[in-house]
């Protein structure tokens, strides 16, 4: 966020003082130094050494399982995380349908604005459909039911 500040203030200090940028080179150059300074953000943040100390920091590490490695020292066989209810299939579907739910609700909020009914309530019965197949797939991945066929 900063980054992106900073480049708008950049660009409006130019324009004020007679350098001028067309709009599509302002958003393109604003997301491509953003974006720079988002990626390159996380590699010099300082990263954890060692076994974490306390014994809640190690049941979280234990249900977490970040990345999918199994925490150091291994799990006892009837640990809770052996039945996680990994599902990607249905994790991938509610990946599409909750971005297909956001952007279908951003693009019918806008084209109301801008006058665009019938445009506008097709992307409502998109959003509709996207955020229904959106809360199948959360009641399915994180019922107990679904838990306990996994």
């Amino acid at each position: 966020m900063v980054g992106s500040f900073a480049v708008s203030v950049t660009l409006l200090v130019l324009a004020r003082s007679g350098v001028h940028f067309s709009t599509h080179v302002a958003l393109v150059s604003t997301v491509i130094i953003t974006t720079i300074c988002w990626v390159s953000r996380p590699s010099s943040a300082p990263r954890p050494t060692g076994a974490p100390s306390s014994p809640s920091t190690t049941r979280c590490g234990r249900s977490a399982r970040l990345g999918g490695d199994p925490p150091r020292g291994g799990l006892p066989a009837n640990d809770a995380t052996a039945t996680t209810g990994e599902n990607i299939p249905m994790a991938l579907l509610g990946w599409v349908a909750g971005c297909t739910a956001i952007w279908s609700s951003l693009f019918t909020v806008g084209n109301f604005l801008y006058g665009r009914t019938g445009i506008a309530l097709a992307l409502l019965g998109v959003f509709i459909v996207s955020g229904l197949a959106l809360l199948y797939v959360i009641n399915h991945l994180w019922s107990d039911k679904g838990l306990a066929t996994n």
